[in-house]
């Protein structure tokens, strides 16, 4: 199936496409989907739009790394059981939709997110650039944060049981962190590290500095309700 430049094409199940046809996405593929859940076995490319509508599930199976577009999610969920789900297109979520990893890997995309984003399978390497001021729900272990949060805004939540870790104040932006489970803080930057996230929990706080030299501290009332 061929969705051209320009074109729009909205799918609401598995009869609409096929249960393994290749897509080639230059325009906009939509998945309008209010089932309990489509399992979603097509094979995805091209540079266009991916967007996943309606208050069902998606579940996204297959690798594919030849998608290089843009990925939309506004209303319901889209889960990817193949870190490689989505290709390496950026990703949006809206306020009403959730992305949701559901396999471990390097997860390098963009992501805009003013919904709900879950990172639920352990070894998680997030890579790319986050902004938006959204949820990151953490609930596996061996989550490693890794990418530029600079812009984000959004809060985390580092559920009971789960385990995520950092090297640097980029890795979170400048929003409030739960931690219920654990985060640790492992810089290799020589000197002061200020935290400056609103902080609670009941969870742990690793810290490791790259040096005895190096002190840590708290910005003022950060840590307050932790």
């Amino acid at each position: 199936v061929d969705v051209a430049a320009g074109a729009s094409l909205t799918a609401h199940n598995t009869k609409n496409l096929g249960a393994s046809s290749t897509l080639d996405i230059d325009g906009k593929l939509i998945l309008d989907q209010s089932d309990a859940v489509w399992n979603f076995g097509n094979t995805l490319g091209g540079n266009g739009e991916l967007v996943k509508q309606g208050t069902g599930k998606t579940v996204i199976s297959t690798n594919n790394n030849g998608f290089l577009g843009s990925t939309t999610v506004k209303t319901g969920v889209l889960e990817l059981g193949n870190i490689g789900g989505i290709g390496s297109s950026s990703a949006s979520i809206e306020a009403a939709g959730t992305l949701y990893l559901l396999a471990g890997g390097g997860f390098a995309n963009d992501v805009a997110n003013a919904g709900t984003f879950n990172l639920g399978a352990d070894n998680i390497v997030l890579g790319g650039d986050l902004t938006g001021a959204g949820l990151v729900n953490i609930t596996h272990k061996s989550i490693l944060l890794n990418g530029d949060a600079s812009a984000y805004t959004g809060a985390w939540d580092v559920r009971s049981g789960a385990e995520a870790g950092m090297s640097r104040a980029t890795n979170l932006g400048a929003g409030a962190v739960k931690v219920d489970g654990k985060l640790s803080l492992a810089t290799t930057v020589s000197g002061h590290y200020s935290w400056a996230n609103v902080l609670t929990g009941t969870g742990v706080l690793e810290i490791e500095l790259a040096s005895a030299a190096n002190n840590f501290t708290f910005a003022a009332g950060t840590g307050a309700a932790y």
